[in-house]
C-alpha cells in the first residue's frame, strides 16, 4: 500500500505534468493563432489589391488601343461609359486626355479620377 507521502508526491507529479503540458499547448496554439492572423491579414491585403487596384499592377492604359474590358477597369468607368468612349473613339481621333470631356457622361471630375491610369499614344 502506498504511504501518504508517496500519494502526496504522486499527486504533485501529475499536477506538474498536467500544468506543463497545458502551458505548452497554450503557447503552441497562441503562436499558431498569431501566425494565422498575420497570414490572413496579408491574404486580405493582397485580395484588396487584386480587386480594387488592378491598374496599379499594369502600365498606363492607352485609350487609342484599349479594349472594352480594359476601359471598364478604370476607376469610375462602367460598361456604359466604356462603350461611349469606344463609340467616340471610332468617330473622332482622341488627341489628348481632355478630348474625353466631349464624351457624354464624362466630365472634369471623372477625368481627374482616371488621369493617372490612362495615356494617349
Amino acid at each position: 500500500m502506498l504511504k501518504k507521502t508517496n500519494l502526496f508526491f504522486l499527486f504533485f507529479l501529475i499536477l506538474a505534468i498536467y500544468t506543463a503540458s497545458s502551458t505548452v499547448l497554450y503557447y503552441f496554439f497562441e503562436i499558431n493563432k498569431k501566425k494565422f492572423r498575420e497570414e490572413n491579414r496579408i491574404y486580405k491585403l493582397s485580395m484588396n489589391l487584386k480587386q480594387k487596384n488592378i491598374v496599379l499592377l499594369h502600365a498606363k492604359l492607352n485609350l487609342r488601343k484599349a479594349s472594352f474590358l480594359e476601359i471598364t477597369q478604370l476607376t469610375g468607368i462602367g460598361e456604359k461609359l466604356s462603350q461611349k468612349i469606344i463609340d467616340y473613339r471610332k468617330e473622332n481621333d482622341i488627341k489628348n486626355i481632355q478630348d474625353l470631356d466631349m464624351v457624354k457622361g464624362i466630365g472634369e471630375k471623372k477625368i481627374q479620377k482616371i488621369i493617372n491610369e490612362i495615356e494617349i499614344k
